[in-house]
């Protein structure tokens, strides 16, 4: 299935990753785009993101460090150096234009929002209250994490401003998102709805040991759960009216269905193809909205399925996060609409910092290193 929400999952409803709010200080302002100033400070964040990546890769795939002098993985025409400054370089300038959209929006954070971000700085800084110099131990933690006081804060704005476009667009929840997406999108990843009534055909038996493992019930009891199931199906195919069929369904769900995920998932699965079981699969594509199966054994027991029409507040079963399809239709969309805003081709250093040696802050023995931009210029002088 595709990877269909990549900047909703990790840029929009997780609020963290980007920054860009405007620099105080023009001497350590390394890029301004469409208005908006990135700092030496937000860069450094961006560059120090950039690094974890490639870091990360390598001690997954190698078990050892970057070699930062070394051909990227990402990109065979630079080292590894120019990679993330290059990366950081574009992600940089994504949050300036997101600022600027936010503002001809009107999507700039909300009262609430910077409440609730002042908020989150003071319940932080109480974890330090108890060290010798609590200001000094709350700003390590924050060059920890790559950021500086004020660069913590434009990460967080641009956020909320990202959430607020994505909103006004999409409504939170991905609601306003259009028909014809939705459409598009769960037919470009096979999405199906369905719910069904069960009847189990084992029993979990703990044993001495404390594991629990399937036993097969006895051939009596399995015909007489059959049969139920067959009775309930033949009641549901006579009713003709498709409410009506639909009710006396969920009806009987509630009453006979021994699946053990029916109180998580009371409106039945949304899925794709080989989330499920395949007869219960190859039964829902089979059927039409509202239609009712006949009884359909698989190794869980007998199943009664009825197709339902997949909506944009059906949730896939096999995603952990919980979205609806909406919100992943909408993220979709909107990382289609971003693509749109020309950030590669607004991606430079201002004069005064396009010919600065950042891979200064890269070393092989210990990895990049996080300088803010007042510790940088008191080095220097």
């Amino acid at each position: 299935m595709k990877k269909f929400a990549a900047i909703l999952l990790a840029q929009v409803l997780a609020l963290g990753c980007f920054t860009g709010c405007g620099s105080s200080n023009k001497g350590d302002t390394v890029m301004s785009v469409d208005g908006v100033d990135v700092s030496f400070d937000e860069y450094m964040y961006y560059l120090k993101t950039a690094a974890s990546t490639l870091t990360s890769y390598y001690q997954s795939s190698t078990g050892g460090g970057v070699d930062w002098d070394g051909v990227c993985i990402y990109d065979k025409t630079k080292t590894n150096a120019e990679w993330c400054i290059n990366e950081a370089l574009y992600n940089a300038a994504h949050a300036c234009v997101i600022m600027s959209k936010g503002k001809s929006m009107n999507c700039l954070p909300t009262d609430e929002q910077l409440k609730t971000l002042d908020d989150n700085i003071s319940s932080i800084r109480k974890n330090y209250e108890d060290e010798d110099d609590p200001d000094a131990a709350f700003t390590a933690a924050l060059n920890g994490q790559g950021f500086t006081l004020d660069s913590f804060k434009a990460v967080n704005k641009v956020n909320f401003t990202l959430a607020n476009i994505f909103a006004s667009l999409y409504g939170e929840d991905g609601e306003k998102v259009s028909e014809e997406t939705l459409k598009g999108y769960i037919d470009e990843n096979g999405f199906m709805t369905s719910a069904h009534i069960l009847f189990l055909t084992y029993k979990e038996v703990k044993g001495d040991d404390g594991n629990t493992t399937k036993k097969d019930l006895s051939d009596e009891q399995k015909a007489e759960k059959k049969a139920t199931a067959e009775k309930l199906c033949k009641e549901l195919k006579a009713i003709k009216d498709d409410t009506k069929r639909k009710e006396k369904f969920f009806d009987y769900m509630k009453e006979y269905s021994e699946d053990p995920g029916k109180e998580s998932y009371p409106n039945g699965y949304c899925f794709t193809e080989g989330a499920m079981v395949s007869e219960y699969t190859d039964t829902t594509k089979a059927l039409k909205n509202y239609e009712v199966s006949d009884v359909v054994e698989s190794d869980y027991g007998y199943h009664i399925i009825m197709r339902l029409p997949t909506t944009a507040s059906d949730v896939d079963v096999s995603n952990q996060y919980g979205y609806t399809l909406g919100q992943m239709a909408a993220s979709y969309d909107f990382d289609d609409e971003m693509k749109t805003w020309g950030v590669s081709s607004k991606a430079e250093f201002n004069s005064a910092y396009k010919d600065f040696d950042f891979t200064q802050f890269f070393s092989d023995s210990t990895g990049f290193t996080f300088t803010t931009y007042a510790s940088y210029t008191a080095e220097k002088k």
